[in-house]
């Protein structure tokens, strides 16, 4: 039998997260593979020596903690997705510039992903955050540039989307309908790392989920929210079965070779021209909902992925 870890973390014991764990272990079981769970609270990493200490290793080694994924990985160890993987989906501003990196050196424009238009707040200090009196000249080239994306008037620029970089559940995301406004919401942010996006206001409060392992789509659903502009379950939007068309599929299969992921959540949404764009990666995407809705078990993939690779 075949054995493995699962290291969840120590401080999210909610039910929705307790469940995850159980399609886990369900699928684990029906692999006839041993998974152990574990909290990144049983681990103690050195960072200074790269070295990782746990009861974990006396009870039987195994075939998002980024530290602590990554002191595993230097001391030999697979992990599934990798500290990188991880690393570069828990931050907004990771994925975009990560995305924007592949599409530069992509000489097919046809496997190029698509996305709105991004841009990063600058960078602040703990102590010191953002306040309206200091200069907020980058939001004249944000708004220029999405002028031009439209209809060259200042209004195209508004709504504009602000998003906190390491953000989850669709918190930390607003719609800004002026600069006034913009303002208002990056000092509000203080330190926090934060992107702003171009709103996409033909597919408002609607998005899909592709639930990926390697390059294989298990299952997929869209999410619609007549009454906010994120889709999100957690905010009161509602799911139904969608079936990905091809352009959904190649696009999503770009962004798992792109952030070298073993298995995610692809979230995208349609233009008003039909055309896929890719909105976020969820590299420990949360599928009790997904698995309510298709009765697909997607942790028994992601095993039956691992085993294969093994």
């Amino acid at each position: 039998m075949k054995q493995g870890w699962l290291i969840v973390n120590e401080y999210l014991d909610t039910e929705k997260f307790l469940e995850i764990r159980k399609l886990f272990l369900s699928g684990a079981e029906k692999k006839n593979v041993k998974l152990t769970v574990y909290t990144n609270a049983d681990f103690a990493v050195d960072l200074s020596g790269a070295v990782v200490k746990s009861r974990a290793f006396d009870e039987g080694e195994p075939d998002k903690d980024i530290a602590l994924a990554a002191a595993l990985e230097k001391m030999g160890y697979r992990l599934y997705n990798s500290a990188d993987a991880i690393s570069v989906c828990d931050s907004k501003v990771k994925t975009a510039t990560r995305i924007s990196e592949y599409n530069l050196n992509c000489k097919d424009d046809e496997a190029k992903i698509l996305m709105p238009k991004t841009y990063k707040v600058p960078f602040t200090y703990e102590n010191i955050g953002i306040m309206d009196s200091y200069s907020f000249d980058f939001l004249d080239y944000v708004e220029k540039d999405l002028c031009e994306a439209g209809e060259g008037t200042l209004s195209d620029a508004y709504p504009m989307v602000i998003k906190e970089s390491n953000s989850s559940f669709g918190m930390g995301v607003h719609l800004a309908g002026s600069r006034e406004e913009a303002v208002k919401l990056i000092c509000e942010y203080g330190n926090k790392e934060c992107i702003i996006q171009e709103y996409l206001s033909y597919s408002s409060g609607r998005d899909y989920r592709l639930q990926m392992v390697s390059d294989k789509c298990v299952c997929a659903m869209m999410r619609s929210n007549e009454n906010d502009f994120r889709a999100n379950i957690t905010n009161g939007g509602k799911m139904s079965e969608y079936k990905p068309t091809d352009e959904d599929l190649s696009l999503a299969r770009n962004v798992m070779k792109c952030l070298k992921l073993d298995f995610a959540g692809i979230d995208i949404m349609h233009d008003k021209s039909g055309r896929t764009v890719f909105l976020e990666a969820n590299s420990n995407a949360h599928f009790k909902n997904i698995y309510d809705l298709t009765g697909i078990n997607a942790a028994e993939k992601m095993i039956e992925y691992i085993v294969a690779k093994d």
